[in-house]
Order: C-alpha cells, then structure tokens, then sequence
C-alpha cells in the first residue's frame, strides 16, 4: 500500500476506485465487525492481525 490519505478530500476517496483502497476498506471494516478488547493486561495480545 504505502500511499497516505495527506492532500486527498473525502471526495477523491469516494471517487478512488483502486485495488488498494478496497483492500484498506475491507480490513477496517473486517476489524469493526470484530473489534478488540484491550483492558490493558499485561499478557499477550489476543488477536495478531
């Protein structure tokens, strides 16, 4: 990926129709459908994605 969203509107996302971007929505929407739970233990981490 490597792009950053600096000097990009919300409309030139909208309008952005790349492969990379649809991989980027994907996964953020992957991670609020199952989102962490951090009660800030001091044990590993329950998910490494």
């Amino acid at each position: 990926m490597g792009r950053t969203l600096t000097g990009h509107s919300l409309a030139d996302l909208r309008a952005d129709r790349s492969p990379e971007l649809t991989e980027a929505i994907r996964l953020v929407l992957r991670q609020v459908e199952r989102p962490r739970v951090n009660l800030g233990g001091s044990g590993p981490p329950g998910r490494a994605d």
